[in-house]
């Protein structure tokens, strides 16, 4: 029998590890193209989920009810109600932040429709709008990327439980860890929004040395579209930066479908997903609620009574359809992973640039070895008649944000019970927030668009576009931090009626700066050259924090027990 993952096991261990965001969730308006399209899909959109329809006049705003939408005539047919209080949160914000509290999210399921019409009519009375007098329409959605880089970690003592407690304390002893030892990241993507710069993700994650560099595909959901596309590459910790390409990559598609691209840069769209019905850490715990929707409670592959390699087991239903089929994963590195990796580095001591050079040397593909030993990658496999088959090894993403993944299904075939797949890695090396089963459909040449930079140009207002207009080996230098390059790309088949995703094609690597001292401890570091000694490692330093905290804790209950009794 299963059983019930425990609240502490199921929150993440970085940042969202356990969150208090009432005034840290922000929203932005989404226009979307007028035309019947585009309304139709709405009307689909009300009959599964309920969503504020609302009209705004140059008089007043309407709630708009008993909405329909006649695809032939073009036109929509509803009655003007009062606009209800909890939607008053975009109505009322007056050029003030996009902010809303987490106890009325109503704002996120809104749609504004805009027009110059005047004496619509009273409350109550039934209107028909041409779809030719909707000057504007605006979908609000969640902004993810400013939400979660503004969340703060908070939490009250009294509401946790003793374990929920060590895992707290234990996540800032190792962060505090990781910044003396020269914490260092993947370099950082932010785009611009039509206000500011919104941080996307990090690229190129885990190639610290020239070997290692790599081609990189990062979802940009918050750019703001336009004839002129704007990014900023940037160098925010301590670390040498070097981008080889950053090419743009521009998808048309229907409002309606969400567009993906897998490790290797293929390009997919869908409409259709499937939620798992049944999922499992070491077919033990049952862990399937938080991996349903993007939350922040993730599975952190922390299951700490079996093997350091934690396995996460998840089940589809057969969805009965002749369709090709990917899995989407919504996920990143755990800041845990950092820990690890900068206390076995700082075990080099004065000897550490040593090493660093040493590796310089050696060939990439021994490196990448090393690396797939010690269970750093996230392995997906899918369960076949003759056992396991391995589908994709997914590279390290960076800890700073999720990051949607697609990982097609290629040649797996579905039993009549539906569809098994495994999910493997070392003790508590990612963060998995969201999977599902999803329908694929290839994206055609015809709808996708590559952009070189026209410009870019660094925080001295030098010209650095030369080195990033192709893949050829010239890097793009970023040796400091506050080092930024702003790039700008001409789109010039922009059409704002038109739906488009975007993507960045980047290529590079990054040497983080670590100056340790002492000697090296060569009889702890040569214990890494055996198979699965990191994730090992990573369970063993996890539960010594662990004990150490609970010791701590039993030690002053005991002390404040002692001076009660004195004082009776």
């Amino acid at each position: 029998m299963k059983k019930k993952a425990a609240f502490p096991f199921i929150m993440t261990i970085g940042l969202s590890l356990i969150i208090l965001s009432n005034s840290c969730n922000y929203y932005k308006p989404i226009t979307k193209p007028v035309s019947p399209y585009s309304f139709d899909v709405i009307e689909q959109q009300k009959k599964q989920e309920y969503k504020a329809l609302i009209l705004q006049s140059p008089q007043r705003a309407y709630l708009l009810s008993n909405f329909s939408f006649d695809l032939k005539e073009e036109k929509v047919t509803a009655t003007l109600a009062q606009v209800p209080r909890g939607h008053f949160t975009y109505l009322n914000n007056e050029g003030r932040a996009d902010r809303y509290r987490k106890s009325n999210d109503d704002v996120l399921q809104e749609v504004h429709l805009y027009t110059d019409l005047v004496d619509l009519g009273a409350i109550g009375d039934q209107v028909e709008i041409s779809i030719s007098d909707i000057t504007k329409l605006e979908v609000i959605e969640k902004n993810t990327a400013k939400s979660t880089g503004i969340t703060v970690l908070a939490v009250s003592a009294a509401a946790l439980s003793l374990y929920a407690l060590i895992y707290l304390i234990a996540y800032l002893l190792f962060i505090s860890a990781v910044n003396s030892a020269a914490n260092s990241s993947c370099p950082y993507i932010s785009v611009y929004d039509g206000d500011s710069y919104v941080l996307q993700g990090e690229t190129f994650g885990g190639a610290i040395i020239p070997v290692l560099a790599r081609e990189d595909f990062l979802p940009l959901p918050d750019i703001s579209m336009d004839k002129d596309l704007k990014l900023m590459i940037s160098n925010e910790l301590k670390e040498r930066q070097y981008t080889d390409m950053a090419d743009l990559l521009v998808v048309e598609h229907h409002p309606d479908e969400s567009v993906f691209m897998d490790p290797a840069g293929n390009l997919f769209k869908s409409t259709t997903f499937y939620k798992p019905t049944n999922a499992s850490i070491n077919n033990e715990i049952d862990i399937l609620f938080p991996l349903s929707e993007v939350d922040n409670i993730a599975c952190t592959f922390n299951e700490d009574n079996n093997d350091p390699v934690n396995e996460l087991y998840v089940n589809f239903d057969n969805p009965s359809t002749k369709s090709q089929y990917g899995l989407l994963l919504s996920l990143k590195n755990n800041y845990w992973l950092e820990f690890v990796i900068a206390e076995f580095y700082s075990a080099f001591g004065e000897k550490y640039s040593k090493f660093v050079k040493t590796q310089q040397k050696k060939s990439g593909k021994k490196t990448l070895e090393w690396i797939d030993m010690q269970e750093i990658m996230l392995t997906v496999e899918a369960k076949t008649e003759s056992g396991w088959k391995e589908v994709q090894k997914i590279k390290t993403i960076g800890p700073l944000m999720n990051r949607e993944v697609l990982i097609p299904l290629e040649n797996i075939a579905f039993s009549d019970e539906g569809l098994e797949v495994r999910l493997r890695t070392g003790f508590m090396f990612w963060e998995l927030d969201k999977i599902s089963l999803t329908e694929l459909t290839p994206i055609s040449a015809e709808n996708k668009e590559t952009l070189k930079p026209n410009s870019a140009i660094d925080e001295k207002n030098q010209d650095v576009l030369s080195p990033l207009l192709a893949n050829d080996g010239v890097y793009m230098e970023q040796p400091e931090i506050g080092n930024r390059a702003y790039l700008t790309y001409r789109f010039e088949n922009y059409n704002p009626n038109k739906t488009y995703s975007t993507f960045l094609h980047s290529r590079g690597y990054y040497e983080p700066i670590r100056e340790f001292t002492g000697k090296a401890d060569w009889k702890f570091l040569t214990q890494f050259r055996n198979d699965g000694m990191l994730p090992a490692y990573s369970l063993q330093r996890f539960l010594e924090i662990s004990q150490s905290q609970h010791l701590t804790d039993q030690s002053s209950k005991k002390k404040s027990l002692k001076a009660l009794k004195k004082q009776n």
